[in-house]
């Protein structure tokens, strides 16, 4: 068990550094790329209630992937990670309102809505956008049923072609995935050097369904 774990470790490390090095022109095409996927799934396309998360530290941007998912009247749902690691889903209040915003040129912030949604979100302590809990006013991030997600699009630092994901340790997605209702369907979203040949599983480890 001690050399298996070492084992995650050492991959853990490897595939971050890797992600470190990739330049913003790369991460900025690949997360249009998969959200053109994601649009085309059947899996999306079936799909009421959508469960995203805001990217970090150089994952593949996300924000593409939640325009596509309001853009669609979808129901946004976003993690917010508590003390003990326990994530919680909050679906995001959004406007219908998708005239393009024209004085930002930024390709990951091309609806007036996407810039409001960040009046929902705050930083965690790790920096992280999450739903703003204590926001004043309404409407409110408001948290739901892990059971009405019918779509999880997940992060992950390494993934193999088993179904097999390697996280950052903290064990908060293995915690999450199982309260989801059976048929909800698990994608992970990943760079094409976090795809390798096995990753050393651990019996709480839940697996996903497919990759964008």
């Amino acid at each position: 068990m001690k050399t298996q774990e070492k084992t995650r470790i050492e991959l853990r490390k490897e595939l971050l550094a890797l992600r470190t090095a990739i330049d913003s022109e790369t991460m900025i095409q690949f997360a249009l790329e998969a959200r053109d996927r994601l649009l085309k799934s059947p899996d999306f396309i079936e799909a009421k209630t959508v469960m995203l998360y805001m990217d970090y530290r150089k994952e593949v941007p996300t924000m593409p992937l939640i325009e596509g998912v309001l853009e669609q009247g979808k129901t946004l749902v976003l993690p917010y990670t508590d003390g003990e690691f326990q994530i919680l889903p909050y679906a995001i209040p959004w406007h219908k309102d998708l005239r393009p915003a024209p004085t930002n040129k930024d390709p990951l912030f091309t609806k007036k809505w996407t810039q409001e949604l960040f009046s929902y979100l705050s930083k965690s302590k790790m920096g992280i956008w999450e739903p703003n809990l204590h926001k004043r006013g309404l409407p409110k991030p408001s948290l739901i049923n892990p059971a009405e997600i019918d779509l999880v699009i997940l992060p992950g630092v390494a993934f193999d072609l088993e179904g097999n994901r390697l996280g950052y340790g903290k064990g908060c997605y293995d915690r999450f995935l199982p309260k989801l209702k059976p048929q909800a369907k698990k994608i992970a979203l990943a760079y094409e050097f976090q795809i390798v040949k096995a990753i050393p599983i651990q019996p709480f480890d839940v697996k996903i369904d497919s990759f964008l």
